[in-house]
């Protein structure tokens, strides 16, 4: 143990000489390097401090330009929500005078076409009464010529029969004849 007790000593001495030495070295570097390494410090601040304040002017601007990108956005999505509901306002007003017309026209035509089929309807009945005068005319003509030809056709009939002999004067006729030439028939004496 007393082994390891001189080791740790030895080891504890080395390092306070290492902390004494490193402790010269840094003097030494002071001394050297000194005033190069604070004006490296104050550099090193003055580029962190501008670094910072650049930073933060950056962030700034670049908030001021989202915040202006945002609002042209918002105002371009406005405008155009604006052109759109006009837009939709302008069609729907288009579509309703397109409507009423429509309507208009619809009626119109319905109204034609009643004209129409009531002239069709006056026009048939014309057209029927104008047949229900020319078939009397014609029956009337008709009956006449009919009653005409029937007077005609009796005083013919009764011209025959007062120009021709009736069958009862034949058929005595042909008896005599007859008799006259089978020497049967007999005259009255007087």
């Amino acid at each position: 143990m007393s082994g390891s007790n001189s080791k740790k000593s030895l080891q504890s001495e080395d390092l306070k000489n290492a902390a004494v030495d490193s402790g010269n070295i840094d003097r030494i570097r002071e001394i050297l390097f000194g005033a190069q390494a604070q004006d490296f410090d104050k550099k090193i601040s003055h580029l962190e401090d501008r670094l910072s304040r650049e930073s933060s002017n950056l962030s700034d601007e670049i908030k001021k330009r989202f915040d202006s990108l945002e609002k042209y956005v918002k105002n371009e999505f406005e405008s155009l929500a604006d052109k759109i509901g006009s837009e939709h306002d302008s069609r729907i007003e288009s579509l309703n005078k397109v409507s009423k017309e429509l309507d208009s026209s619809t009626n119109s035509l319905n109204r034609k076409i009643e004209k129409a089929d009531d002239k069709l309807s006056q026009k048939q009945k014309d057209l029927n009464q104008q047949l229900l005068e020319l078939t009397k005319s014609l029956t009337n003509d008709i009956e006449s010529k009919y009653k005409d030809l029937s007077k005609q056709l009796d005083s013919g009939i009764k011209e025959l029969k007062v120009d021709k002999a009736d069958r009862t004067s034949l058929s005595n006729l042909f008896k005599e004849i007859s008799l006259r030439l089978t020497d049967d028939f007999k005259l009255p004496e007087n």
